[in-house]
């Protein structure tokens, strides 16, 4: 059973890293905010918990939002709330989207 269980999570991590990585390599650019820095508590790595950056971005006059996370260094101290950020997206589902420069 622990086979058929790790299959299933390596396919949702290579899908979260595919949602991320694809507009990086492939997408469209546009101008974001960032909406919120904060602690991630449902997860704990080497007894941390990562940061997540909310952003908002708009296409075609609509709004979409997104976030970037499981960010480990003190990117809370360097962006906060209301600073813009470039966004690359997917034109076809701008759903799909991240921050450019990628937050490490």
């Amino acid at each position: 059973i622990f086979p058929i269980i790790g299959i299933f999570c390596w396919r949702k991590g290579l899908k979260d890293a595919n949602d991320e990585l694809i507009p990086l390599q492939h997408g469209s650019i546009a101008q974001g905010e960032i909406t919120s820095v904060e602690y991630d508590y449902s997860k704990t790595i080497n007894g941390k918990h990562p940061l997540t950056v909310n952003f908002s971005f708009a296409v075609g006059g609509r709004a979409y939002h997104g976030n970037v996370g499981n960010i480990f260094t003190s990117i809370n101290q360097l962006k906060q709330a209301g600073e813009s950020v470039w966004i690359v997206y997917m034109p076809e589902n701008p759903d799909l989207s991240s921050v450019w420069p990628p937050m490490v």
